[in-house]
Formats: C-alpha cells, sequence, structure tokens
C-alpha cells in the first residue's frame, strides 16, 4: 500500500489524509488559522496589510482619506499598490481622490 513521503520517513504528519474519491492522497491541515492584532497599526500600515477593520476604526474615528503621509503618498495610492481591492473600494466610498499626485511624482 501506497504511504506518502513524510509517513515513511517522520513516522507520520500533522496533516489528516484521507482518499478523495479518485483515490488520490489529499492532505488537510489541522493547524489553526492565526489572528492577527492589528489594533497598533497607523492608517498607512493598517492600508498596507490589508488590515480593513482597523482602517474603517481609524476612518471613522475622524482619519482623513486624502491625507498624504510624509512622502505625499495618499492611502489610496497605498491600497492600490498593495492590491487592497476591499479597502480602494471603502477609500472610494469614503470620497478618496482618484486623481491625487503623490510620492515621486509630486
Amino acid at each position: 500500500m501506497y504511504q506518502s513521503a513524510c509517513h515513511a520517513a517522520a513516522g507520520g504528519c500533522s496533516t489528516q489524509e484521507r482518499n478523495d474519491r479518485d483515490g488520490l492522497i489529499t492532505h488537510e491541515s489541522a493547524v489553526a488559522p492565526v489572528e492577527h492584532d492589528y489594533s497598533g497599526f497607523d492608517i498607512v500600515k493598517a492600508t498596507q496589510y490589508g488590515a480593513i477593520g482597523r482602517v474603517k476604526e481609524l476612518i471613522e474615528a475622524g482619519w482623513d482619506v486624502n491625507q498624504p503621509d510624509s512622502e505625499t503618498v495618499t492611502l489610496l495610492h497605498w491600497a492600490a499598490i498593495n492590491n487592497r481591492k476591499d479597502i480602494i473600494k471603502y477609500f472610494l466610498d469614503k470620497g478618496a481622490i482618484v486623481d491625487a499626485v503623490g510620492g515621486e511624482l509630486n
């Protein structure tokens, strides 16, 4: 009978194996997802990391969505640079200026 490499070499794995309907071995992780604490993130870092909850918290507390950082880069720029589509939509809904010039282009 087939034995996976991790079973043969290490005497077992931390994953559960099961046969799917085609007879292939699949692995299901037994590790719970890690929850991150973004509560200390400033608005730029929260935007870069995609911490939408923290972003909303800061905007609702009064942060100006169009306020650029020290390098004149806006939050919308940071969201776009980091492909944070949900945050981009949120910033647009909050009135972000789409044609703001910033960063090295300023």
